[in-house]
């Protein structure tokens, strides 16, 4: 899967300004299937693979745990390339919509302790349960 080069653009377009630059990743090895970009820190040229996830760049983020898994193919697919991950967070492409970029093993440890949160308050004991060995495998991978 790839980001359409327009989405990489618009993802472009609201990073620059904290010194990024965002491309569609066009190298993909196969086996996986993630909407991949290529993300340049422009002053230091270091050069991450990340992906956009859809939720808002506030402090009160909405977290699912299909995000979980996308993050954690993200890290496994930087390791086997050797590169940095990072996640690009906004809640819409729109110009002047608020983003962030952090580092895919924090994003990840947010998202498994969000998702938690919500199983432990909305999901039955069984739920509760995989979510818990779900979760320890997501963060010992």
């Amino acid at each position: 899967m790839r980001v359409s080069n327009a989405t990489a653009r618009k993802i472009s377009n609201l990073v620059r300004p904290l010194g990024l630059a965002a491309t569609s990743d066009t190298v993909i090895t196969s086996g996986y299937d993630l909407p991949l970009l290529a993300l340049t820190n422009q002053a230091t040229r270091e050069l991450s693979v990340a992906i956009r996830i859809r939720v808002s760049a506030d402090s009160t983020r909405r977290w699912t745990e299909a995000h979980t898994y996308s993050i954690r193919d993200l890290i496994d697919y930087a390791r086997h390339l050797h590169r940095p991950a990072h996640v690009v967070i906004s809640g819409s492409l729109k110009e002047g919509t608020p983003v962030k970029v952090v580092d895919a093993k924090s994003a990840l440890t947010e998202a498994i302790t969000t998702v938690t949160a919500t199983k432990l308050a909305e999901a039955d004991d069984t739920e509760q349960r995989r979510w818990e060995d779900e979760s320890r495998d997501l963060l010992n991978n």
